[in-house]
C-alpha cells in the first residue's frame, strides 16, 4: 500500500473553516484524507458567504461573539480598537495690530507711490468790492512723492514626516499646512506692531500737522503717546476715569470741521491687556445720570442696572460720557498699556496675494516632507496721521 501524501492545511484556511479544538483539527485532517473535495468545496461556500462583508459588520458579528461568549476562553486582540482623546497644550498668542491699517492689495505689476497735497496755511481771501475791484488770488499747491519698495518674506522651512512603520501616513501636511499659515499671519502682526509703536511721539505732533492759521495751536494735541503711569497715586497701571478722559479728550480735538474728510475722529476699539480687564469692574461705581436706551436716572445712584450687570459678566464697558467704543483685551500686551485705534487707518498695508507661494518637497525614500510660506508686503504709515492712534501707559 502505497504511503499516503502528507497534506498541508494552511492557517488561514483553518480560521476560515472556523475550529474550535484540536478534536476538530483531527477531524477535518481525516476528513481531509479520505474525501479532499470536501474540504475545498467548504473552503469555496466559506469564502463565498465573506464576499461583500463590510469591516464595520465584520466588527460587529466579533463583538456579538465576544458577548455571547460564556465559556471564559480569551479572544484574540484582534478585536480590541483604539479609543484616542487629544489633549491641547498649546496657548496660542492673539493678533491686534493689523487692525491699524488699511488693507490694500495690489497687482502684481503695481507700485505703491504716496503723494501729499500740502495746503499754504498763508492763503489770503481778498474782499471784492461792488465797483469792480481787481479780482487777486494766491494759489500755492505743493505736492510731495514718495516711492514704496516691497520686499518679500518667506517663513522658515518645517519638516515634517510622511508615513508611520506602524499605521501607515501620517497626514502632517495638513496640520503643518495650519501651523505655518498661523505663524506667518503672527509674524506680519509682529511687523505691524513694529510699525506701532515707532508711530508713537511723545512731543512735536503739532509741527507734522498743517495746521491752519486760524486754529489756536493749544487746541491741537502734540502728542500722541500718554504717560499716565503717575498721574494718580495709588492707581498706577490701572484704569481710571481720567485717563479715560484722556482719551476722550484727545479725540474731541479732531472734529468734523477740522479733519478734511468731514468725519471726526472717533474710537473705534481700545485694545488692552487681559490682566487690566478687571479694572473696569470699578466703575460700576460710577454715577450715571443716563444709560444707553435714553431712560433718565437717578444721579445719585450707579450706572444702570443692565450695564452694570454687564460690566460684572463680561468686563464690558462699551460706553463712557457718551462716547461708544469696544474693549478688546488682548494676551500679547502687556500689563499698564493700551492702543487705541480710530475710525480711520494710521497708514497701509500693501500685499500682492499674486505673488505669495507655497513651497512643499516630498521625498518618499527619506520619509519626510518641508513647507515654507512666501509673501510680498510692505507697511506705511505717514507721519501726519500719527493723530489718529494712541499708546497709553496706564
Amino acid at each position: 500500500m502505497a504511503p499516503r501524501a502528507k497534506v498541508f492545511l494552511p492557517e488561514a484556511s483553518i480560521k476560515m473553516l472556523k475550529a474550535e479544538n484540536a478534536n476538530d483539527l483531527r477531524e477535518m485532517v481525516s476528513c481531509l484524507h479520505q474525501s479532499p473535495q470536501r474540504i475545498v468545496d467548504a473552503i469555496a461556500s466559506y469564502e463565498e458567504e465573506t464576499k461583500g462583508v463590510s469591516k464595520e459588520e465584520r466588527e460587529q458579528s466579533l463583538r456579538e461573539a465576544i458577548a455571547s461568549n460564556t465559556s471564559g476562553k480569551v479572544m484574540n486582540d484582534e478585536v480590541a480598537a483604539a479609543v484616542l482623546f487629544k489633549v491641547e497644550t498649546d496657548a496660542l498668542a492673539h493678533m491686534w495690530a493689523m487692525a491699524y491699517f488699511q488693507d490694500t492689495p495690489l497687482a502684481d505689476n503695481e507700485w505703491p507711490i504716496v503723494m501729499t497735497d500740502k495746503r499754504d496755511g498763508q492763503v489770503k481771501c481778498l474782499y471784492v468790492g461792488e465797483s469792480g475791484g481787481t479780482v487777486k488770488r494766491q494759489k500755492v499747491e505743493r505736492k510731495t512723492h514718495a516711492q514704496y519698495l516691497l520686499e518679500r518674506f518667506s517663513s522658515e522651512e518645517v519638516e515634517y514626516q510622511l508615513n508611520d512603520l506602524q499605521v501607515g501616513n501620517v497626514s502632517h501636511l495638513d496640520q503643518v499646512s495650519q501651523e505655518l499659515t498661523y505663524e506667518s499671519n503672527l509674524s506680519i502682526d509682529a511687523l505691524a506692531r513694529a510699525v506701532v509703536d515707532a508711530n508713537t511721539s511723545a512731543s512735536g505732533l503739532r509741527a507734522k500737522l498743517n495746521l491752519h492759521r486760524s486754529i489756536s495751536s493749544a487746541n491741537i494735541p502734540d502728542k500722541n503717546y500718554y504717560d499716565l503711569n503717575s498721574s494718580e497715586s495709588g492707581k498706577e497701571g490701572k484704569w481710571t476715569v481720567e485717563k479715560f478722559k484722556t482719551i476722550l479728550d484727545h479725540m474731541e480735538r479732531f472734529t468734523s470741521d477740522v479733519e478734511l474728510d468731514g468725519q471726526q475722529l472717533q474710537i473705534r476699539v481700545i485694545d488692552m491687556s487681559s490682566v487690566n480687564k478687571r479694572d473696569l469692574w470699578d466703575f460700576c461705581d460710577l454715577v450715571a445720570g443716563f444709560n444707553l436706551s435714553g431712560a433718565v436716572q437717578d444721579p445719585q445712584k450707579t450706572v444702570p442696572t443692565e450695564v452694570r450687570t454687564e460690566i460684572y459678566r463680561s468686563g464690558k464697558l462699551e460706553s463712557m460720557f457718551g462716547y461708544k467704543f469696544v474693549i478688546r483685551t488682548r494676551n500679547t500686551i502687556a500689563s499698564g498699556t493700551a492702543y487705541v485705534a480710530t475710525n480711520k487707518p494710521i497708514g497701509w498695508y500693501w500685499n500682492k496675494p499674486g505673488m505669495a507661494n507655497v513651497y512643499r518637497e516630498e521625498n518618499r525614500k527619506k520619509n519626510k516632507g518641508s513647507m515654507s510660506l512666501e509673501k510680498v508686503h510692505s507697511f506705511c504709515a505717514p507721519e501726519s496721521w500719527q493723530y489718529r492712534m494712541l499708546k497709553i501707559k496706564l
